[in-house]
């Protein structure tokens, strides 16, 4: 047993030591620039000496500890234990003899960090060979420990059962668990003795207890970045925003003769825990969900519920028609956690601990996120004893998640069980949410949308100088013509957003009253039979043309730019003699131009460039969404670098699913047989 007792205590100095001189060398140790006089300095340097003298002792004190009497049986892994303590000892000598000559010789002015200040007394290189010997101590003692048990494998049971490391783990044999299991656990109990040794030195000097903090800061980021993923917002910006003055309605009381729905406020206010937003496609459920999760208000609302508790608020958009994870559970979960764990850090520990630890010891993690620790992580996150914050979901599109959707409900259901949670979900009314939410509140939005696409209608004819001739000849028919719109849209601002453009279209050309009738009789109320009549429209000239870039979207792992897909759409005579060089902004401005025109004349609005940006990476990794406790605004979205990133994809899901329907895509794929 004491041999093990040993062991444990070369290897704990032996972190303690990794840490501290780590950190020593990094940007993270600085030098306070207000206390710029070399006798502030001098006693900073004392500091760093005397932590480095008592890392020095600890490191004696189990190197050279009698054990006469004990018969200690060192195994082969416990001598290279000692020999790697030993090395780690001539290390820290060399930088306390170092720092020593610092407060004699080194020239204090514009130091910012130890690393600066030891290039007066030691080159450059004899620091980075410095660094590099400490790393490796970090990757002897890792591999060491791994050794260690899995040579600990081959023990007797009874022998396990005796050694002290087991004991720490609670019991836990190999033929419980596996050996990753056991290592984590018991790097969990060194980290727990490095935390109290790190505050014992920290006592009188913060600066130890500073770096451990920042080490664990920096860890944090590493986590989060590992978990965000670059189309996390990708659907989000896609949605349209809300037309002026509309949808105010959902922060208000319901309005005589409407047909019941659930008081938004008061959900918002009160205890209940789930709301459901459902409506026909195309009614604006989307828009509805973007609209009310970047309102401040509901921000205001929601903090009477919180009654002065922490609040925070995360969304995810499924999005059918964009890449894998857009459309998945794992998606779902890593957005929202993401969010959570952005604005709650304190919690990563708790939600993640087998992350976490390993993060503790190897200072990265390329594992992926399996779906077993994301639903794990959220399980422990509804547990009422872990925090003292409230959490309010928007989940829009449960129609368009790519999987059972029962069981996506269930899970909704399941977290909304959780006092300190409220969901805001929206979906299709499809059988198996209707089955599931029928009884929670909710709101059909088709049935409430009537005087919000009559204002857009009368809005949008009115800023049109056709429409005003068209007011002065016939006021009356114009005005029933915009009525009858507003009737024949049935609640579908998608419909209304597609007819409306007919018609100014018309009145581009001077279209007479008769003909403006026409074009609104000819055009169906039904969606499907919209889109199927926008089809038939398409030039016979282009139909072809249109049906590849169909076939490109319909195939590609995620939206492409306007500048892949004028690569995509390149004539293969033209790729073979083109130069390869870089392209410059000017090149690439005018070749997402060249597809934007060709994609308006050959699809006419069926495809379209959206507002969404393909990647976001580190630097929308920073921007105020995640790290504020509110949601983002509008001033707050990165502008892409330029026209070529944005984004081609459906004008919508119902698109999608009429364009890819087996007699629709047939015929598309034999407009292109011959290519």
């Amino acid at each position: 047993m004491a041999e093990h007792l040993l062991a444990f205590g070369i290897a704990a100095n032996i972190i303690q030591f990794i840490d501290f001189s780590s950190k020593l060398f990094s940007t993270a140790y600085q030098i306070h620039e207000s206390r710029n006089t070399i006798t502030h300095k001098n006693q900073e340097l004392e500091t760093i000496t005397n932590d480095l003298r008592k890392i020095t002792g600890d490191l004696d004190g189990t190197l050279n500890k009698d054990h006469t009497g004990q018969h200690l049986s060192l195994s082969p892994n416990d001598l290279q234990l000692q020999q790697l303590a030993t090395q780690c000892r001539s290390v820290c000598v060399e930088l306390s003899e170092a720092v020593e000559k610092l407060k004699i010789h080194g020239k204090s002015s514009g130091w910012t960090t130890l690393r600066v200040a030891l290039k007066s007394v030691w080159s450059e290189r004899s620091i980075e060979d410095l660094q590099r010997r400490i790393e490796h101590f970090r990757q002897e003692l890792i591999l060491g420990n791994c050794h260690a048990d899995a040579c600990s494998d081959h023990a007797s049971e009874s022998h396990i059962s005796q050694s002290p490391r087991s004991n720490r783990i609670e019991g836990h044999t190999l033929d419980e668990h596996g050996l990753g299991e056991i290592f984590l656990d018991y790097i969990k109990q060194a980290n727990s003795g490095r935390r109290t040794a790190v505050k014992k030195i920290g006592n009188g000097n913060q600066i130890s207890l500073m770096l451990y903090t920042k080490r664990h800061e920096d860890l944090k980021n590493k986590l989060l970045k590992s978990l965000h993923f670059s189309e996390m917002r990708h659907r989000h910006d896609k949605i349209s925003e809300t037309y002026e003055k509309t949808f105010q309605w959902i922060y208000g009381e319901p309005r005589p003769g409407e047909k019941s729905w659930t008081h938004f406020v008061q959900w918002l206010e009160g205890d209940g825990n789930l709301y459901w937003v459902t409506g026909k496609a195309g009614s604006g459920k989307s828009t509805l969900m973007k609209y009310i999760f970047n309102d401040a208000r509901t921000i205001k609302h929601l903090e009477t519920w919180t009654s002065g508790k922490r609040l925070v608020v995360a969304a995810f958009f499924f999005w059918n028609s964009g890449s894998d994870i857009e459309m998945s559970r794992d998606g779902l979960l890593r957005s929202l956690l993401f969010q959570i764990l952005v604005k709650t850090p304190d919690l990563i520990p708790r939600l993640l601990p087998q992350r976490w630890e390993v993060l503790n010891l190897f200072s990265h993690d390329d594992s992926s996120w399996s779906s077993q620790e994301l639903r794990s992580a959220f399980k422990i996150l509804t547990d009422r004893e872990v925090h003292d914050s409230k959490y309010c979901l928007f989940i829009d599109g449960l129609d368009e998640f790519d999987g059972d959707h029962s069981n996506l409900t269930s899970f909704v259901k399941d977290i909304s069980l959780s006092d300190h949670f409220k969901i805001c979900v929206s979906s299709r009314p499809l059988i198996v949410f209707e089955d599931a939410l029928n009884h929670q509140p909710n709101l059909m939005l088709q049935h409430l949308t009537y005087p919000d696409i009559k204002y857009f209608v009368e809005s949008t004819f009115a800023n049109h100088s056709g429409f005003a001739e068209l007011e002065m000849r016939e006021p009356q028919y114009a005005s029933a013509l915009l009525e009858a719109i507003a009737q024949k849209a049935l609640g579908v601002f998608l419909w209304v957003h597609l007819v409306v453009e007919s018609l100014l279209a018309g009145l581009l050309n001077s279209d007479r009253v008769s003909d403006l009738q026409r074009r609104l009789d000819s055009l169906p109320p039904d969606l499907e039979k919209l889109y199927e009549k926008i089809l038939e429209s398409l030039e016979p000239f282009y139909f072809q043309h249109a049906a590849q870039f169909f076939q490109i979207v319909q195939n590609a792992k995620q939206p492409p730019t306007l500048l892949c897909l004028s690569f995509a759409d390149e004539e293969p005579q033209y790729v073979h003699r083109c130069k390869i060089q870089p392209l410059n902004d000017d090149a690439k401005a005018l070749r997402a131009d060249v597809m934007r025109r060709r994609l308006t004349s050959r699809c006419k609005g069926l495809l379209e460039v959206g507002t969404s940006y393909l990647s976001y990476d580190d630097i929308f990794f920073e921007t105020k969404w995640f790290t504020s406790s509110a949601p983002m605004k509008n001033t707050d979205r990165i502008a892409p670098s330029s026209s070529a990133d944005l984004t081609v994809q459906y004008l919508h899901r119902t698109v999608k699913d009429y364009l890819e329907s087996p007699k629709v895509w047939n015929r598309i794929l034999a407009a292109t047989h011959n290519e």
